[in-house]
């Protein structure tokens, strides 16, 4: 009998199909009655007896999810109800291959969406030339199979389960070989697109078995962070950014393609961006592969959108606003609100973008979400 431990309003069934509708739409350059905007809320209370050590300890970090969760359907802002497992970071697929990994002491804010460094394993030419695929025990991967199951097994049935956040093989690759992952791309192409190919092949491997374990849908996914994708899976790339277009036409897009016909779909390609480096060339690059590409997802996809709506009109849609993506744009236009009133007028056909932030308040959140209806 299923241990059922989690209990948790669910939210109408119209409500969140309604929420669907709206996020895959909008992602798909369909119109929309307005842009979607979620509210995780992330209240320093519910992590005060969290410490970092705990961070592979999946079942504290159950009851951490539980609580956010439950604070955001309080507001009821565009946000798919889910319940993600997120503090597993990096580590699952450099472990399965050896990589040792050190538990750092960063921010606690972000505790639920950390994990592990990654030590290199990959020192020289030889050992890129000698990477095989893991067996499946290998690793954290053993682990990630117990935290999902502990998650649907304590969960009602109405609540999807998101595997843990899905880090692409181009930064497993890099994460293995370490600071020589770039000089690679120059000197030993050969040999990193041999790890790229081992690394793709244990990343379809290991999230098709995660998919199986959760009960998810291969094609139609929901992300981490309560985005409903239709035939798309969000992957994060961090290191991407890193990469000249030429280098990412050559050693990101054909281990992509592969991925997308694994899952029956294409891929919402996350990236880490920041005011000094939003990644448009990154964009420029997904934007030419629309068969691979359904979007893209970082922090400051608002100005890339804003920038290119022309360009990305019916190829890439865009997820964004998180982390740096509103802070940022509150101290240029002085409040939420006026940035909201602002984007309201820059993105008249309503279309083509979904955003989703966190606060740590529920009246800041509750705050935000009227000024966000009133500029819509």
């Amino acid at each position: 009998m299923r241990a059922r431990t989690l209990s948790l309003d669910r939210p109408p069934q119209s409500h969140v199909e309604e929420i669907m509708r709206r996020q895959r739409a909008s992602l798909a350059w369909q119109p929309v009655d307005r842009l979607p905007l979620g509210i995780w809320i992330n209240r320093p209370e519910n992590r005060a007896d969290l410490v970092f050590e705990d961070i592979l300890d999946y079942r504290t970090f159950f009851t951490l999810q539980e609580r956010i969760l439950s604070d955001t359907l309080a507001v009821g802002s565009d946000i798919v109800p889910a319940l993600a497992i997120n503090n597993f970071g990096d580590g699952i697929l450099p472990s399965m291959f050896g990589a040792d990994l050190i538990v750092p002491r960063p921010d606690i804010d972000v505790i639920q969406d950390l994990g592990p460094w990654v030590v290199p394993l990959l020192k020289s030419r030889s050992d890129m030339a000698a990477l095989r695929k893991p067996p499946l025990d290998g690793g954290l991967f053993p682990t990630a199979c117990d935290a999902v199951r502990y998650y649907r097994d304590r969960a009602p049935d109405w609540l999807p389960i998101v595997t843990p956040m899905r880090l692409g093989p181009l930064s497993v690759a890099m994460l293995l070989r370490g600071e020589a992952f770039y000089t690679d791309l120059y000197e030993h192409p050969g040999e990193l697109h041999h790890v790229l190919q081992v690394c793709t092949e244990t990343f379809i491997e290991t999230e098709q078995h995660l998919f199986a374990l959760a009960g998810m849908s291969l094609k139609d996914t929901i992300t981490n962070f309560g985005v409903s994708l239709e035939g798309a899976l969000r992957v994060g790339e961090d290191c991407i950014i890193n990469l000249r277009p030429e280098f990412i036409e050559e050693f990101v897009v054909p281990y992509y393609a592969q991925i997308g016909r694994a899952f029956g779909g294409r891929v919402l390609l996350h990236f880490c961006s920041m005011p000094h480096t939003p990644g448009g060339h990154v964009v420029e690059v997904l934007r030419r592969h629309p068969d691979v590409f359904s979007g893209v997802s970082t922090q400051l996809g608002v100005q890339h959108y804003l920038a290119q709506q022309d360009g990305l009109r019916g190829i890439l849609g865009v997820e964004a606003g998180y982390g740096v993506g509103i802070s940022s744009y509150r101290v240029e236009y002085g409040s939420f609100a006026a940035w909201a009133e602002h984007l309201a007028r820059r993105a008249p056909l309503r279309t083509g973008l979904v955003l989703y932030t966190e606060v740590r308040t529920l009246e800041e959140a509750q705050t935000m979400w009227q000024d966000w209806l009133a500029a819509s």
